[in-house]
């Protein structure tokens, strides 16, 4: 569950990694609309519940305070593609009083190849629908063709090294069982009205305990993570630098939490630069996943 933080309204509205050691190695870009296959067939088909609150301000932030509550549920399987959908509500409070409640629900599908992804965004403040994306992508000889239907049709071009959620996700997981402490990969997502693409640098630590202590996330003490390796992992997202731009020093945000290795997250946090969001694992629901014929 990675691509969580979107766009600024009101302080940020939300949409859906902490002790780092040993820098040792890079891993390469990997190869435009390569799938790491193995983790593929083993990401884990399953609904989780998370609960959101301000843990920190830095500097001049106009939120005085925030909660939320996301709900993320992952199907699909390798001979069928991964399909994610997710509801996300908040509550923000500004310093002069002011609430906000925002309703965000997204959906996507990407094949297991990696070469096609489909999304459909919408965003209701309080009640009354702001924003409504919905367009697809498409790899080619020449990269990526992007297609929006809305909020106006429009198409664009990506670079060819940009990967989808899924992916990304599976190439984490296949850079942190090498071993591997530091890669960096485009991401493509579909925010932003189909228009955002994002080139992400993460940092993986050492490999947790399964013994590990998870008395503030109960929820993740189940039988079906139980003897699952994972990762503390932390995600910073730049602006990718279009023709004639350099590439920005300061990330968009970043985004802390522990990897699984069957693509599960949990124990998050998201840090904008002016406040920071908490998020726990608070429900864990296996779905039930179709063998592939």
């Amino acid at each position: 569950m990675l691509a969580i933080a979107r766009r600024r309204t009101f302080g940020f509205l939300l949409l859906g990694a902490t002790a780092l050691c040993g820098l040792s190695a890079v891993v390469a870009m990997p190869a435009a609309g390569a799938a790491a296959s193995d983790t593929m067939k083993g990401l884990f088909a399953h609904r989780g519940i998370y609960e959101l609150k301000l843990v920190a301000q830095k500097g001049i932030s106009d939120i005085s305070d925030a909660e939320g509550k996301l709900v993320y549920e992952f199907t699909g399987s390798v001979c069928e593609g991964f399909s994610t959908q997710f509801r996300f509500v908040t509550r923000l409070t500004s310093t002069e009083g002011q609430v906000k409640l925002s309703d965000m629900r997204t959906s996507s599908y990407e094949d297991a190849a990696g070469d096609t992804f489909d999304f459909v965004n919408q965003t209701y403040t309080s009640s009354v629908l702001t924003e409504d994306d919905k367009g697809s992508a498409a790899r080619d000889n020449d990269g990526v063709a992007v297609t929006v239907s809305k909020p106006a049709a429009a198409k664009l071009r990506l670079p060819g090294e940009a990967l989808f959620p899924t992916q990304h996700l599976a190439h984490l997981v296949e850079a942190a069982k090498a071993g591997k402490t530091v890669t960096e990969i485009v991401l493509y997502d579909g925010t932003d009205a189909g228009a955002k693409v994002y080139r992400t640098t993460s940092v993986i630590g050492k490999e947790l305990p399964l013994d590990e202590d998870l008395a503030e996330e109960k929820a993740a003490d189940v039988p079906a993570l139980a003897k699952i390796r994972r990762w503390p992992v932390t995600i910073s997202y730049f602006n990718y630098p279009k023709t004639g731009e350099q590439a920005g020093a300061t990330p968009d945000y970043s985004l802390t939490f522990v990897l699984y290795e069957n693509g599960v997250s949990r124990s998050m946090k998201l840090d904008y630069g002016d406040f920071v969001l908490s998020g726990k694992l608070v429900d864990f629901k296996p779905i039930e996943q179709k063998p592939c014929p």
